[in-house]
């Protein structure tokens, strides 16, 4: 089953501060949440939209699940 996690980057930097805003089953659910959440934090924060696979691994790579980022 393939997953989208939503991350919230602060300044659009992980190493700076960065969560998980949710999880969904959906690519356009994904999307909504994560404009949705750099809205509500104020322009403070970039939403990313990576893709994983349920019981999966997660490449040490990040750029290469990234479907979606807000601006």
């Amino acid at each position: 089953m393939t997953l989208y996690y939503v991350e919230a980057l602060r300044g659009g930097d992980r190493e700076a501060h960065s969560y998980v805003v949710g999880v969904y089953d959906s690519l356009e659910l994904a999307r909504v949440a994560a404009d949705d959440h750099a809205a509500y934090r104020g322009g403070k924060y970039t939403c990313q939209v990576h893709q994983t696979r349920l019981n999966g691994w997660t490449d040490s790579d990040l750029s290469a699940t990234l479907l979606y980022q807000t601006g």
